[in-house]
């Protein structure tokens, strides 16, 4: 233990004593080390990147982490930029249809070409099948719907006031099931809504609605051959309650008549019809 002592104190001599004993010491230096900074890339997000050629795969619409959608072309191996800030809904015989994030609607043909798309006068829209399409603006609790169908000019298809919420196409593209708001306002009741079917050439009329006042609907979809419809029910306006899961419907989409399949999440992406 003695032979230690004096390394130790060769090395708190060496560590604090200055090497002239005349000078005064001088104070400690910090030393801070910058982080490096991220490239633009880096905070954009990297593009995807092309393996090669795969003429089998025909053309395909990726989106990147760049927020980039691109065109691969699978007879050449070729990667191009299509358009960006868009989500792509739906993929048809004739290329793909992309919604910008701030409402407008491209379509991607295959062949590469793109050009706007006419839903009518609203912001935002909905492809359906056999190119339909419905466009909608939401002013202050109210939602005016145009519909326009293949071949023809976009037409009003929902006034403002009707109270026209959550949408979606049917398989066949003859009707549109909406989720409509009762328009109570109170606190206790304000999302309380009812399934409705509006016919792309008739008058609209009522599915279901929720037995309680406080209910509501909301995750609708059809099944693949457009004889039901599924939705979730939930009895109260209640976060901890929806995130234990809520009840699934199913519904005839013709009578009406609701089957209570139990509890499940509520993620539309889980819940998928066999083929």
């Amino acid at each position: 233990m003695r032979a230690l002592i004096p390394i130790t104190c060769v090395v708190l001599v060496a560590c604090g004593v200055p090497a002239s004993a005349g000078e005064p010491s001088a104070a400690p230096v910090a030393l801070t080390i910058a982080s490096p900074s991220p490239s633009p890339l880096a905070i954009r997000g990297l593009p995807p990147v092309t393996a090669g050629a795969a003429a089998e795969a025909g053309v395909l619409f990726v989106r990147g982490s760049d927020d980039w959608i691109y065109r691969y072309d699978g007879a050449t191996g070729q990667l191009s930029r299509a358009i960006r800030h868009s989500t792509i809904q739906r993929s048809t015989s004739v290329g793909a249809y992309a919604e910008g994030l701030e409402g407008g609607l491209q379509l991607l043909r295959w062949n590469g070409t793109i050009e706007a798309v006419d839903c009518g006068p609203g912001r935002f829209q909905l492809v359906g099948p056999r190119d339909a399409c419905l466009s909608y603006t939401d002013t202050r609790g109210s939602r005016s719907v145009w519909i326009r169908m293949s071949g023809e000019a976009p037409r009003p298809f929902l006034s403002g006031d009707w109270g026209a919420g959550e949408m979606t196409w049917s398989p066949d593209a003859r009707n549109v099931a909406v989720l409509r708001s009762s328009g109570d306002q109170s606190l206790r009741t304000r999302l309380h809504n009812a399934l409705w079917m509006v016919a792309v050439g008739g008058a609209p009329r009522l599915i279901y609605e929720p037995p309680w006042a406080e209910a509501f609907l909301f995750g609708l979809g059809w099944s693949p051959d457009g004889r039901w419809l599924t939705v979730w029910e939930q009895p109260i306006v209640s976060n901890s309650l929806g995130a234990d899961g809520d009840h699934l419907l199913l519904i005839d989409a013709t009578s009406g008549t609701a089957t209570d399949l139990g509890v499940t999440l509520a993620n539309r992406r889980w819940l998928q019809w066999s083929s």
